[in-house]
């Protein structure tokens, strides 16, 4: 017997800011025989919403390049106090924070970051969003930047 559950997302986002599973827990009684009682546990790991991280190419040393960022919304809610952080060691001095506006349900931001790397060889670009809804949705990508 399956039985499809609907958890709305009002009911556990306040508690996905400090985790990343929901434990649920279902009793049922069979009602032609009420002794028949069964129980059903299940571990649900939260998706992740996707960021996509787009770059030109390949990138030169001490020379200006873009990167650019996408995120969707992925609730029927709006999301408050949104951020982006880029970091990567060779690429920024110091990790780039945007504050980004509210996103509403299905709508899609789209930032463009110019930097100039200061060193050469296999770089590793590291995107964090976080929210009042959730924390740490993280994406990176890797960048060559020639001499």
């Amino acid at each position: 017997l399956t039985i499809p559950i609907l958890i709305p997302f009002l009911t556990y986002n306040k508690l996905m800011t400090e985790c990343e599973s929901i434990n649920i827990s279902a009793m049922i009684t069979d009602q032609q025989k009420i002794d028949h009682v069964f129980l059903a546990e299940n571990r649900i790991v939260l998706m992740n919403p996707p960021i996509s991280i787009t770059v030109p190419g390949e990138g030169r040393l001490n020379k200006e390049m873009t990167v650019e960022v996408q995120f969707m919304n992925p609730v029927k809610e709006i999301l408050r106090d949104c951020s982006l952080t880029l970091s990567g060691s060779g690429l920024f001095n110091s990790e780039i924070i945007t504050r980004l506006p509210d996103l509403l349900p299905n709508n899609r931001v789209r930032v463009k970051f110019g930097f100039v790397p200061y060193r050469s060889g296999e770089r590793t670009l590291l995107v964090d969003f976080d929210c009042a809804s959730f924390r740490d949705i993280k994406k990176s990508c890797r960048i060559i930047i020639r001499p």
